[in-house]
């Protein structure tokens, strides 16, 4: 069982452990670089490589996509009753208690958890947060702004395109060029390494303005999250793979992609920030629990 739980969290500390040794040391990072070519080119490849060849039922996906948007939608409103009893401002802390590191934790852990089959689910799961948080997430920091503009906003996302193609795919059961194919892989292998090593590069340079708050924030999005996964896995009467995925995906910390929004779009970032580390220090220490817990 050590063995099996070592197989699957190491490769995760070891890269955001060179993440973090890279933020600490005197070489640049250009992170808004490397984060940009991974969510405009390595995750759209990584959508299309693994799904347009994964041995999977659309069913499933649709099940996941499903799950994602139920906890998403309940996570939503507990939390928002916590934040306004508790005298949070809704609008700026919401955001990152919702839209979880899908990405750069998430996919890598379903994947040494679960292989293949589990991270061809987990991208269903990514996919459709990542299109609520270019949408409603930037909604609600531009409280009052257009949403019909953020809606647009989204088909600038070359995530969609890359899902249209995978669909694609799937109603003609066909595959891509051998050629297209290998490229496709080749680009779409930076993309979790990368992904862990931003995110131990980011730890380094956040700050935390409010280590109480940010404490009680981070472990309410862990939480909750990880209840309304598991409740949501139970109402839906998922099994296996599917199950451990969802309450995995609902488990993660805070993106640090709520940071970069936050900076943009709000007065106080650095309380975001401060969720963003907490949740993300508290969830690496409780990672092999919760590993033991979801994985048979």
């Amino acid at each position: 069982m050590i063995t099996e739980l070592l197989s699957v969290i190491a490769p995760i500390f070891v890269c955001i452990g060179i993440g973090i040794f890279w933020g600490r040391s005197s070489h640049a990072y250009p992170a808004d670089f490397i984060t940009r070519m991974v969510m405009n080119i390595g995750a759209p490849c990584l959508v299309v490589s693994v799904l347009g060849k994964a041995d999977i039922e659309l069913q499933l996906l649709q099940k996941v996509s499903l799950a994602a948007f139920t906890v998403f939608t309940f996570s939503a409103i507990v939390i928002s009753v916590i934040l306004y009893y508790s005298r949070q401002t809704i609008r700026q802390i919401l955001p990152p208690l919702l839209f979880g590191n899908n990405g750069n934790m998430g996919l890598p852990l379903a994947l040494f958890a679960f292989g293949q089959s589990g991270l061809a689910l987990a991208l269903g799961y990514f996919w459709t947060l990542a299109m609520l948080n270019f949408t409603l997430g930037i909604a609600m920091l531009t409280w009052g702004g257009n949403l019909l503009k953020s809606l647009l906003n989204m088909f600038k996302q070359p995530l969609v395109y890359s899902s249209v193609v995978v669909l694609m795919l799937f109603a003609t059961d066909s595959t891509l060029p051998l050629g297209l194919q290998n490229t496709v892989d080749l680009l779409a292998g930076m993309t979790i390494p990368l992904m862990l090593i931003t995110l131990g590069v980011s730890l380094t340079q956040l700050s935390i303005a409010d280590v109480k708050g940010s404490f009680f924030l981070g472990l309410l999005r862990l939480t909750v999250g990880f209840t309304i996964g598991y409740l949501t896995a139970k109402a839906l009467d998922l099994e296996g793979i599917l199950k451990g995925v969802v309450i995995l995906q609902a488990s993660m910390p805070a993106a640090v992609s709520n940071y970069l929004l936050a900076l943009k779009y709000t007065e106080k970032p650095e309380k975001v920030a401060g969720i963003v580390v907490l949740s993300t220090i508290m969830s690496l220490a409780t990672l092999p629990i919760l590993i033991s817990f979801i994985t048979p």
